[in-house]
Formats: structure tokens, C-alpha cells, sequence
């Protein structure tokens, strides 16, 4: 270990070795290494130290261009470790410099979501909504057909930095609770569909976890009746805390709704949130089927004191995901 670090200090010293793609991808795995054992101000030079790197290349772009298993692992990483994004996107036709859009992001949607309308402000919410509408055009077209899962993860990068860079410099009282809960819903969703790739994300995940509940929780002070959005947005609580502290909260949440619907079956309940954003995948279906069945479970479980049965969150979440 110690020898590679010396070497990779002197290909750093070297500029047209430190720009090569291992030289890169070394810096980005001793940041993962160092974040791993604890080192958080080691790996966050690291981080800074790849970023000046990157810059050296041309930007992400550029280095995407010419290396993009590189500069994926670059931008995904760099995310999780430091807890926020480290490069701008690209605008939605490719324009500009930082990390692209997926072809199928380009293309102008024809579809919007109309059971959403009644609960926002378009105009507040026009970036949230923008991914949304879009996400949504590009999973209906991925339902149709195949969808790799390197065009999964292109996705789910370009919209999660999207999300993230677009809430910089607004306060608290501009942001709509309805509109936010959308936001770490959809990052969320992503990082469940997607899975852990190149390191693990729970950190990143839990935060937006909280980020979602404490929405939820400023939404609710509104009154409203229960729709398919608060499935959506209950259910995907609830995968995400998975064997956290912050399920039992998510649970009850689902009891409520479940209750206030008179949901009949667990299928009604999956259609439910199909409806307002999904993409086919088969292990996040099991995943949130699982869920939809304790949507139901806890409502009878709340309402027959007598019964028994008892439902331990999935045991099966950490090796699908």
C-alpha cells in the first residue's frame, strides 16, 4: 500500500502522468479507502485533489468524452463521500460544461402528470418539475424496451446532482414542502432502483432519508386529503429506512393513509404509485411490493388488536440493493 502511494505521488508530480485515467482513478480509490476507515479530511483532499485533475482535462465533460468509466466513478464518488455534488450538469440538450444528460433526457416530453397539478405551484416548482416531467417521459420509454444499466446509472447521476446543485443558495421559507418531499423522493427512487454502485451510499442515503421525513412532516401541517403522491412518497420512505431508526416512523405514516384510503389489496396499492413514477425493474418490484403488503399489514394490524402476525423490515433490502 505504501509503495503504490508513493508511486502514485510521484505520477502526481508529473503532469501529463497525473491526467491519465489510472492516475485519476487511483486518487478516487484512496478517497473511498481513507472515507471507509474513517480519514474524512484525507479523503476529501483527495477529492479536492481529483477535482483539480479533472480541471486539468478540460473538465468532466471532457474527460467524459474520452473516459467515461472514469469520469463516472469521478462524479459519483466524489458525490457520496462529500455529501453534495462536485460538478455542475450540463442543461437539458447536452449544453454547457459537467455531466450530460442521457440521450432520451432530450427529447421534449408529452406527458404530464395532472394528479400532481393540483398540489404545486408550477412556477415555484419549474426545476423539480422539469425532472420529474422528463424522468418520468424517459421511464415510459424505458418500460418499452431495454434500458442497460450504464444508461441507469448516467441517468440517475445527471438527475441527482441536478436535484441537489438546484436547491444552492434557497432558504428554507422560499422551498414548498409538497416540492422538496418530490425532490428527495425522485433521488431517493434512484438510489433504490439503481443500487449501490462503485461504493456503498448509505450515508448519502440516510441523509436524504431525513430530508424526505422532515418535508413530509412540514407538508402535513397543511391539511389534505390522501393521494396517490403520499403513497409514493410514504413508500419510498420506507424502502429507503429500511432496518433504520427512521422505518417505524415511515410505517405508521402508511397506516394512516392505507386506513384513510381503504386500500383492499396490496396490488392497489402498488398500481398506485406506479402511477405517478416508475420504472420496471424486477428486484425493485419485489422491494416495493413488499412494502405495499405492510401498507396493509399495519393498517389491520392497527385495527384488530387481536392480531398476531408481526412484520420485520426485509432482510432481503442490503443484497438486492
Amino acid at each position: 500500500m505504501a509503495d503504490s502511494v508513493t508511486l502514485l505521488r510521484r505520477k502526481i508530480a508529473d503532469t501529463s502522468l497525473a491526467v491519465q485515467d489510472g492516475t485519476m482513478n487511483s486518487v478516487i480509490t484512496l478517497a473511498t479507502i481513507e472515507f471507509g476507515k474513517g480519514n474524512h479530511e484525507i479523503s476529501q483532499m483527495h477529492i479536492e485533489g481529483v477535482k483539480r485533475l479533472v480541471t486539468l482535462r478540460g473538465g468532466i465533460s471532457s474527460v467524459r468524452q474520452t473516459s467515461p468509466l472514469t469520469a463516472r466513478m469521478i462524479s459519483w464518488v466524489s458525490m457520496l463521500i462529500m455529501g453534495h455534488p462536485q460538478f455542475r450538469t450540463q442543461d437539458d440538450f447536452g449544453i454547457g460544461d459537467g455531466i450530460p444528460p442521457i440521450p432520451e433526457w432530450q427529447i421534449e416530453p408529452t406527458f404530464i402528470h395532472s394528479d400532481l397539478d393540483e398540489n404545486l405551484d408550477m412556477e415555484e416548482s419549474n426545476e423539480v418539475m422539469n425532472v420529474f416531467v422528463r424522468l418520468r417521459n424517459v421511464f415510459q420509454k424505458a418500460n418499452r424496451g431495454p434500458f442497460p444499466n450504464t444508461q441507469l446509472h448516467d441517468l440517475t447521476c445527471f438527475v441527482v446532482h441536478r436535484l441537489l446543485l438546484s436547491t444552492a443558495g434557497a432558504s428554507i421559507s422560499e422551498l414548498s414542502p409538497t416540492v422538496e418531499c418530490i425532490r428527495y423522493a425522485i433521488i431517493l427512487y434512484l438510489f433504490i432502483v439503481q443500487g449501490p454502485i462503485y461504493y456503498p451510499h448509505e450515508v448519502m442515503l440516510n441523509a436524504m432519508v431525513a430530508k424526505l421525513k422532515e418535508n413530509i412532516e412540514q407538508r402535513n401541517h397543511k391539511t389534505h386529503e390522501p393521494a396517490s403522491l403520499d403513497f409514493w412518497l410514504i413508500a419510498i420512505g420506507m424502502v429507503a429506512s429500511t432496518g433504520t431508526s427512521q422505518y417505524e416512523w415511515f410505517s405508521k405514516k402508511a397506516t394512516t393513509i392505507a386506513g384513510s384510503l381503504h386500500m383492499e389489496s396490496a396490488q392497489e396499492v402498488l398500481d398506485r404509485i406506479k402511477g405517478v413514477l416508475w420504472l420496471d425493474k424486477p428486484q425493485s418490484e419485489y422491494i416495493f411490493s413488499v412494502q405495499c403488503e405492510r401498507f396493509l399489514t399495519s393498517q389491520l394490524r392497527s385495527n384488530s388488536p387481536d392480531l398476531q402476525t408481526t412484520v420485520q423490515p426485509s432482510s432481503i433490502m442490503t443484497e438486492i440493493l
